[in-house]
């Protein structure tokens, strides 16, 4: 699977894989809900979310970055902005 590389393609990834860690229906994942707060989210459940959004997109966030991760927005907007830097550049 290749990265995803449309914004809100890229949401609804993560909200795909938040959903499958956590075991809840995605259409109840949105950018504002909180791992911890909304989901239950521990460390443990974090850790899974960031690698297997890491595996999607094939890229590394730091231990800071991941820290600074507290609802699916925030994710959703790290990678976004991960990902805009590794875009290959028009010519």
């Amino acid at each position: 699977m290749s990265a995803p590389t449309d914004p809100a393609e890229v949401a609804r990834r993560i909200r795909f894989i938040v959903a499958a860690v956590m075991d809840l229906p995605e259409d109840s994942i949105t950018t504002v809900t909180h791992l911890a707060h909304d989901l239950g989210a521990d460390d443990l459940d974090r850790l899974e979310i960031i690698f297997a959004v890491e595996a999607l997109c094939d890229l590394e966030l730091s231990d800071e970055e991941a820290e600074q991760v507290r609802t699916v927005g925030d994710l959703v907007a790290k990678l976004q902005t991960r990902l805009r830097a590794i875009e290959p550049q028009p010519v």
